[in-house]
């Protein structure tokens, strides 16, 4: 029961997947359309994405919040570009190719979030839909 009172574990599977969501959002929204997260070259905050980025997209384990990362176009290529630039002779791109993205669509609602997350109406959620 400790290990529930501190981190995700407090949390309901389908919350741990949507606080993932929304951060999958954040990251996706703050590194837009650059190369890497805080300019044209790589930096310590990058060190830290890519690794949760690479171990969450990785094929070899399915998974809801996986799914969800693959939705994401911009964090798809950086991870790919990432593991290219530190990890060349990895075949992640040959691995990768076998797995078919999700789509995504914005809703204005919350009404598939859980609902202890759901008290700011300007929050967007994330719906998925079909794969």
């Amino acid at each position: 029961e400790t290990f529930r009172a501190v981190g995700v574990g407090r949390h309901e599977p389908d919350e741990i997947e949507w606080l993932g969501a929304r951060s999958l959002e954040a990251l996706s929204d703050q590194m837009g359309e650059r190369r890497y997260l805080m300019g044209p070259w790589p930096r310590g905050a990058d060190a830290v994405a890519f690794a949760m980025l690479a171990g969450l997209l990785t094929p070899f384990f399915d998974a809801p919040l996986r799914r969800r990362a693959e939705g994401y176009a911009n964090l798809v290529a950086y991870t790919d570009r990432m593991m290219a630039r530190y990890y060349p002779d990895f075949p992640w791109s040959e691995t990768r190719a076998a797995t078919r993205p999700p789509v995504f669509f914005r809703s204005s609602t919350c009404a598939t979030t859980p609902r202890r997350f759901c008290a700011s109406e300007s929050w967007t959620c994330l719906r998925y839909s079909g794969g």
